[in-house]
Formats: structure tokens, C-alpha cells, sequence
């Protein structure tokens, strides 16, 4: 009681310090919404496709050893065996290719 009276005597309203805390809790509680993590939903609707697409080119990146020229080559490999290598892959493309046409899709 001797403080309740004190507070009143000195002006002061023995409510106060509740109502400083009440403000500070509403203050936080406020801030706390407000921060909150944005969400968004990204929808894409396709409704058409492209008849006449436009091929590109996709430059591959560096190496992180470019003097090698991007290559991996096997060990004990010759340049003989190489060649015959390449030499069957063209020969089998050009099989491959024989029987149809430039405009051939299928």
C-alpha cells in the first residue's frame, strides 16, 4: 500500500508500469507478424506450342585445364587406332544415312 500511495502522491499512476509493458508485448507481437517469410505461388499456364522452333547453340564452359584442348584420351591410345576408330563411326553414320533424305523426320 505505502507505494500505491507514494505513486498517487508523486503523480504517477500505479498502472503505468503495466501499461508500458502491455504496449511493448503489442509492439513485438506486431513486428513478429510483420517479418514473417513472403510466399508466393508461381503458376505458368502453356497453351500453345511453337511450330517453327529456333535451334541454338549451347557453348559448353571452360575447362578447368584447357590445354588439353578438352579431350580425355586413353591411355596407350595411337593416333593409328584413333583413325580406325573414326574411320568405322563415319562408315557406320554413312550407312545409317544412306536410306533417307534431308527432310526425312521419322
Amino acid at each position: 500500500m505505502n507505494n500505491l500511495l507514494t505513486d498517487r502522491i508523486a503523480g504517477r499512476s500505479p498502472r503505468l508500469g503495466w501499461r508500458v509493458r502491455g504496449c511493448a508485448l503489442l509492439t513485438i507481437a506486431a513486428l513478429a507478424v510483420s517479418v514473417a517469410p513472403a510466399r508466393a505461388e508461381l503458376q505458368i499456364l502453356i497453351t500453345k506450342g511453337v511450330t517453327d522452333p529456333i535451334p541454338i547453340a549451347i557453348v559448353p564452359f571452360g575447362r578447368a585445364v584447357p590445354a588439353d584442348g578438352g579431350f580425355d584420351v586413353a591411355e596407350g591410345a595411337t593416333l593409328r587406332s584413333a583413325l580406325s576408330t573414326w574411320h568405322a563411326e563415319v562408315a557406320r553414320a554413312r550407312q545409317n544415312c544412306a536410306g533417307r533424305a534431308l527432310t526425312d523426320t521419322g
